[in-house]
């Protein structure tokens, strides 16, 4: 995809159980092209490899990038992995940073610590440490213990006014 982010990913009906990831201009623009020449991409969410070395992008660059937005998800605040805050500022960026991300789930007590481990596995620097692929992902986000869905809202019920009129 090349630009996972927050405003590409909708909900189908509003139902969170089923985001849907949308603008693929990115991705076509790259497999026309054969490149990812400059930086076309959001570096709030872009994978250190998009920038410093762009031979070696494939698919766990989109995997860095939904890390970075399930641990801003999480935690409300942006990690400090992200490029973002050194691309703006021309600061150095470190690999090295990983160390100083805080697990989510100091700012989400709730969260389980096998979540925690996911998502920063996610948003390693390196994508050799990265799950390998979206399934991958998948398989390990299947073995969280998780809150089943609410059920569906039932139907208003009606007033006793309104019900009294009905039966008139």
């Amino acid at each position: 995809h090349r630009d996972i982010k927050p405003g590409n990913i909708i909900l189908r009906n509003g139902n969170i159980y089923h985001p849907v990831l949308m603008d693929f201009g990115l991705s076509i623009i790259g497999e026309v092209a054969g490149t990812d020449e400059g930086y076309a991409c959001t570096p709030k969410y872009v994978a250190p490899e998009r920038l410093f070395r762009p031979q070696a992008v494939d698919r766990r660059a989109d995997l860095f990038s939904l890390g970075l937005i399930a641990y801003e998800l999480f935690t409300d605040r942006l990690a400090e992995i992200s490029l973002t805050k050194h691309i703006h500022r021309q600061e150095i960026w470190s690999p090295a940073l990983i160390r100083t991300v805080a697990p989510p789930s100091c700012a989400c007590a709730g969260l389980p610590p096998v979540l925690d481990r996911i998502i920063l596995k996610l948003m390693d620097p390196e994508p050799e440490r990265r799950y390998a692929s979206a399934a991958d992902l998948l398989a390990a986000l299947e073995r969280v213990p998780l809150p089943t869905p609410p059920a569906p809202p039932a139907a208003p019920l009606r007033s006793e006014e309104h019900t009294s009129e009905l039966q008139s």
